[in-house]
């Protein structure tokens, strides 16, 4: 089996799998100081602010599948349903409504 074939037999595959992975560095780039007033006292993580790192990841990870379509578009476009109140990003009660 040349390279060729290979590819065209597991690029959805490759794709599904591994972006995630190698988005991951997005969890590395720190978020500019917020002036928080309130602190969580065991992580010291600023209290109501949003996860911009965890918001880029999951934008990337949806631009990749979406550019790539390696899986159904309406599968894509739900992906934030799910993936958004899992990272702490917004809750379910906030997403949802963008979809009615």
């Amino acid at each position: 089996m040349g390279f060729q074939e290979f590819w065209d037999r597991w690029w959805r595959f490759i794709f599904i799998v591994f972006t995630p992975f190698l988005l991951a560095f997005v969890f590395f780039i720190e978020e500019p100081n917020n002036n928080c007033s309130e602190t969580d006292p065991v992580t010291g993580a600023c209290i109501g602010k949003t996860n911009l790192a965890a918001y880029i990841y999951i934008l990337l990870w949806m631009g990749t599948y979406w550019v790539t379509n390696c899986i159904d578009m309406t599968a894509t476009s739900l992906m934030p349903i799910i993936l958004m109140p899992i990272f702490g990003v917004l809750g379910a009660k906030d997403v949802a409504p963008n979809y009615m």
